[in-house]
């Protein structure tokens, strides 16, 4: 067939059982070209065996330097990763423990040996946390004096109330209790437990028109805060 190729002018390969290198029935491997111009047809035989052994021999070897490169690329992938993420896992405890706590806190010294892109983030990032406490320090003396505020502003609201109380229910003149101050104890006087005693005692001033119109309202007022 290789032949009869050969004079039609086609090149190729073949495959065949045959006697031909020796052996009974070996598989051979064939290479046929054919030069029209010289009308020469060559062809390259070789017992399969002797062709397969070294590329066998070769694969064997290319997958044993192709298992260790793998693993030399795993162990370098591992620690290129370790020492991205060891920093990143760092850095984000820290931040959370800035979260946490409330006194002054930095995120310390960037790790050894770290890259470039991770000593960025973490310039960045102990800025941050920086001025969140600073800002916070500032928060916390507003507040702190806001609270003072309302402390003064609440003692002198007291203050106000009481006094207000003070003149609501005592007599600008005598200083003694009014009206609405006699009023109102006596109503809780009269929501107590029945038993218990009270005494009411009722002063009047004789012939105190008289002194009002002989001398006088102001020598009215007087005659009241003297008695």
């Amino acid at each position: 067939r290789i032949v009869q190729n050969l004079k039609s002018g086609q090149s190729g390969t073949m495959s065949f059982k045959s006697s031909l290198l020796g052996k009974a029935s070996e598989d051979i491997d064939a290479g046929y070209i054919s030069m029209e111009k010289l009308s020469w047809g060559v062809i390259i035989a070789q017992p399969k065996l002797a062709i397969d052994s070294p590329m066998d021999k070769v694969m064997v070897t290319i997958l044993k330097w192709l298992v260790l490169g793998i693993i030399f690329a795993l162990l370098i992938a591992y620690f290129l990763t370790r020492q991205i993420t060891q920093p990143i896992n760092l850095l984000v405890t820290k931040s959370q423990e800035a979260d946490i706590r409330s006194d002054s806190f930095n995120l310390g010294a960037i790790p050894k040996n770290s890259p470039a892109e991770i000593c960025k983030l973490w310039t960045a990032i102990s800025s941050l946390v920086s001025s969140l406490q600073k800002t916070n320090e500032e928060v916390k003396k507003l507040n702190y004096s806001l609270y003072k505020d309302i402390e003064k502003a609440t003692a002198k609201l007291r203050a106000t109330n009481k006094y207000l109380y003070a003149i609501s229910s005592k007599d600008h003149l005598t200083r003694i209790a009014n009206r609405r101050y006699f009023e109102d104890t006596v109503c809780k006087k009269l929501k107590k437990k029945v038993g218990e005693r009270a005494s009411i005692i009722l002063i009047d001033v004789d012939k105190f028109k008289f002194i009002n119109d002989e001398y006088g309202h102001e020598a009215g007022d007087l005659a009241l805060i003297h008695i």
